[in-house]
């Protein structure tokens, strides 16, 4: 009977060595390890020799899977899984890392089911991990978009994809054996130079601007990053340079510049075309103004009441037609305007606005209150413009009850927010965006006569400001207009 047993275990020793399986086995009470002569080789230790405890081979395991392999054995001695089963990497006598299949089961028990020893086996699975590696590097390398060549620490190459053979024109057997310095410009050798240098100390060298050059001699702007390449045991290989080609990028670039520079004539051009034009149509429309007044004279005693009716609305039509022209005379300048910015005090453009404001202020009882205002860079003619459209637009959309305005500012982390609070009217959320587009208008009743300007007119000087405007309101609450202007350093205060 001791004999087949003995023959038994020989068997399973036997067999357990031909599928290079190594036993391990875990007394949970006494922290210590059991394990065979396969997994004593794996570790370079004699068989004979103290095995340290649990918590020791533990430590053993890669920092990268220590904590994975650790809930997956703490999940199974809870009862959470079946068996425990672990792929990790640890590190051997000879500092090597090993990378192994460990599977194994709590066989024994306390009366209450809590694990006793846990065995299993492991095997090693260093090769297959690293064929699998390479397979996947070779294929990333092989099948990837930008260009890559791989050089030795002296600076030969020794590999590149297909990207970088149709990148530079030469063959992958070309180019092999040759210097980096076949792909590089001849005034940017000891650049390059440099950047090997730098990988090869182990500094950081991605994104860099370079440039390389193709086998018929053009030079192609390219963002550089460069890879040290190690081996098992974390000794230098070699070198991986990737690059990316800028040359559309480039060229997108100045196609964008060039419109950009086309679009900025055309627009001043359309800005010259709207001051003429707007300059030229005030003529006629005084020249219309005095004929009509000349009729009147001449025709004073001769007119009924329903013709003075007629005149007072083709003057009233006359001097709505001269606003909307001097406005749009205003709106062709701003652009213009903006480009000259000083240190200009708020409080100085607010008064400004306001005294020319001052009747219409007067005639509908409005009260104005705030806090001092801040000193930022800006046009201050165009500033003093911004505040008068938002005063002129709260007088306009006063309520019944006496005008209330409040203006201040706030200062936040890169520019100052104002705002130009009133107790009128309010607007509906639908028609916020509307408003700031030039000849919109949302009430065209003769008691709040506009010209659809103002508004929009506030938003192309804030927005060539580098700010934005928006509005807060509810019908019959009032509105609250806000709009930001840039911090600019050392002249905000």
């Amino acid at each position: 009977m001791e004999k087949s047993l003995l023959d038994n275990r020989r068997r399973l020793e036997f067999s357990l060595r031909g599928a290079e399986l190594a036993l391990w086995d875990v007394d949970l009470q006494k922290d210590t390890v059991s394990i065979d002569q396969t997994w004593a080789d794996i570790f370079g230790l004699p068989l004979d020799a103290d095995q340290p405890s649990a918590t020791f081979w533990q430590s053993l395991i890669h920092p990268n899977d220590r904590l994975r392999v650790l809930k997956v054995w703490n999940d199974h001695l809870e009862g959470s899984s079946e068996r425990f089963e672990a792929e990790h990497r640890i590190r051997n006598k000879f500092g090597e890392w090993k990378w192994l299949l460990a599977r194994g089961k709590a066989v024994e028990h306390t009366s209450d089911g809590k694990p006793l020893r846990v065995s299993g086996v492991v095997l090693d699975v260093t090769g297959r991990k690293r064929a699998e590696d390479l397979l996947l590097q070779s294929r990333v390398f092989a099948d990837a978009t930008d260009p890559i060549v791989i050089t030795d620490l002296e600076g030969r190459l020794i590999d590149l994809n297909r990207a970088a053979e149709e990148t530079f024109g030469w063959s992958k057997a070309e180019l092999i054996g040759n210097s980096i310095k076949t792909i590089v410009p001849p005034d940017l050798q000891a650049q390059g130079e440099e950047f090997h240098e730098r990988c090869k100390r182990g500094e950081n060298v991605e994104n860099v601007e370079a440039a390389q050059v193709t086998r018929t001699g053009t030079t192609v702007p390219v963002l550089l990053s460069l890879s040290l390449l190690t081996d098992d045991e974390g000794e230098s290989m070699g070198i991986a340079s990737i690059t990316k080609d800028l040359s559309n990028i480039r060229h997108t670039e100045e196609m964008l510049r060039a419109q950009t520079q086309e679009l900025g004539r055309s627009n001043k051009d359309l800005e010259e075309l709207a001051y003429v034009a707007a300059h030229d149509l005030r003529e006629p429309l005084i020249g219309v103004a005095a004929h009509i007044k000349l009729l009147e004279r001449h025709l004073k005693l001769k007119l009924d009441v329903q013709a003075q009716r007629f005149i007072s609305r083709a003057f009233a039509t006359i001097a709505r037609m001269d606003r909307l022209v001097q406005s749009l005379l205003l709106n062709s300048q701003l652009a213009g305007k903006t480009e000259h910015l000083q240190p200009t005090d708020c409080n100085v453009a607010l008064e400004e606005a306001l005294s020319g404001l001052r009747s219409a202020m007067e005639e509908r009882g409005a009260k104005v209150e705030g806090d001092p205002l801040p000193t930022v860079m800006a046009n201050a003619s165009l500033l003093v413009q911004v505040f008068q459209n938002l005063l002129s637009n709260a007088i306009r959309f006063a309520g019944d009850e006496p005008l209330k305005i409040r203006i201040g500012a706030q200062r936040e982390e890169r520019e100052w927010r104002f705002f130009v609070r009133d107790n009128g009217i309010g607007i509906e959320p639908p028609h916020f965006d509307r408003i700031f587009r030039i000849f919109q208008q949302i009430d065209t009743s003769p008691d709040r006569p506009g010209t659809g300007i103002g508004l929009a007119g506030c938003k192309r000087i804030v927005e060539h400001h580098g700010g934005r405007i928006w509005i807060e309101s509810k019908p019959g609450k009032g509105s609250t207009f806000f709009f930001t202007i840039p911090h600019r350093t050392g002249s905000d205060s």
